[in-house]
């Protein structure tokens, strides 16, 4: 089986490329690699590249919408932009000859004209990404406009839909009018090269103390993931009687990185070098909790992450979480308005019947077993792609 995959990433020098070690990178990479497991499988990337040409008349335009409106303009929205994506991909899709195009996204395919069936890959919709990112909010009438129209022809132009979770394919139904038989469900797997096992996994749920809660918030956008309410969280709990301390991983609320006591911010961790990764497991082996209360999530990689290591999730009931994080299998759900007080609550009743804990943390490793790795994953992934292929 023949497959060219889209990415906007270039894969093939994936590993050289150590700075692209981000989570959108990481998908990609995970997905191709899961895809190839089957040796049958044979994967060629198509990379489309940003002309320069367009650098400068958009750079205007953007500088116009914004003065004019004061709204945010979007490039890759720019049709002139997309149809030059079109003829690049399908001019290599042409050398290829490939089976079956796999779409990690749709910008690149919005209007690509090939004779291969494509199946793309998706964690949201435009739609569903309009004023709920902050990258996606006080756009421009032109750039919504265009974002629809992109996302509409791509969606008509795929033969198969996934996505990954109920949220996103909820949104391209009631959208963009998409046959719910054209899509399917299927979940991110933890971006880890190593995943910890059984055994491996209890020793670390063993290791971590009865009396103190160590929990665990990752992100590099504050205030989108909710980084002041796992502050909350933290204090309720100690003023609960509970003695808890959170570590904060990525971008500090402020420039000076000003937290209360209880939280410790340790930094950006690259898991571009070894050392990035080895401490960033030992940060998800130590903790009982990973706090991730966004106000915006389309799904939450980091939650596959935490599973593995067997540490429960606390999000919010935004996006795609609730197709990632199943209450008191791997975690628990709350509402955003009610999140502080209910998730310390929650928290506090665990930590006091400590063998519940150790039995959610263990859930969450079976629960990432079972569906939540890149190996599962991969393996529904060929299986759309042959039938997709018919």
């Amino acid at each position: 089986m023949k497959v060219a995959f889209i990415t906007p990433f270039d894969l093939a020098q994936a590993m050289a490329q150590a700075k692209q070690w981000k989570n959108p990178f990481l998908v990609s990479y995970f997905s191709a690699k899961a895809i190839q497991d089957d040796p049958s499988f044979h994967v060629s990337y198509i990379h489309p590249i940003p002309r320069r040409r367009y650098e400068l008349p958009f750079s205007y335009k953007r500088k116009i919408c914004q003065k004019l409106s004061g709204r945010r303009y979007l490039l890759f929205r720019e049709p002139l932009l997309l149809q030059d994506y079109g003829r690049q991909v399908a001019r290599q899709i042409a050398a290829i000859k490939p089976d079956v195009v796999f779409a990690s996204g749709t910008v690149a395919t919005a209007y690509l004209d090939c004779e291969p069936p494509i199946l793309s890959w998706s964690d949201a919709t435009f739609a569903g990404m309009l004023d709920f990112y902050p990258y996606f909010s006080n756009l421009c009438r032109q750039s919504i406009r265009h974002g629809h129209a992109a996302e509409q022809s791509a969606l008509d132009r795929s033969r198969t839909i996934l996505y990954t979770s109920d949220w996103a394919a909820r949104t391209a139904v009631n959208s963009y009018g998409i046959d719910p038989a054209r899509i399917h469900i299927v979940p991110r797997g933890a971006a880890i090269e190593r995943e910890p096992t059984l055994a491996e996994v209890k020793e670390m749920i063993a290791r971590r103390p009865s009396d103190q809660c160590r929990l665990l918030f990752i992100g590099q956008e504050w205030h989108r993931k909710g980084g002041d309410t796992a502050v909350a969280i933290t204090q309720a709990l100690n003023r609960m009687g509970l003695s808890t301390r959170l570590t904060v991983v990525g971008q500090p609320p402020c420039q000076n990185g000003s937290l209360p006591s209880p939280v410790e911010w340790v930094g950006f961790i690259s898991k571009s070098s070894q050392e990035g990764r080895e401490m960033m497991n030992r940060l998800m082996a130590e903790s009982h909790f990973l706090l991730l209360p966004s106000r915006a999530e389309s799904f939450g990689v980091v939650v596959c992450e935490a599973s593995a290591f067997g540490v429960p999730s606390i999000t919010s009931d935004v996006g795609g979480f609730p197709s990632v994080v199943n209450d008191d299998v791997n975690g628990r759900i709350f509402s955003f308005a009610d999140g502080v007080a209910a998730a310390a609550a929650y928290i506090a009743d665990l930590m006091a019947d400590y063998g519940r804990y150790q039995e959610l943390a263990l859930s969450s490793y079976s629960e990432y077993q079972a569906r939540l790795n890149w190996r599962v994953v991969g393996q529904q992934l060929r299986q759309h792609i042959k039938n997709t292929v018919g």
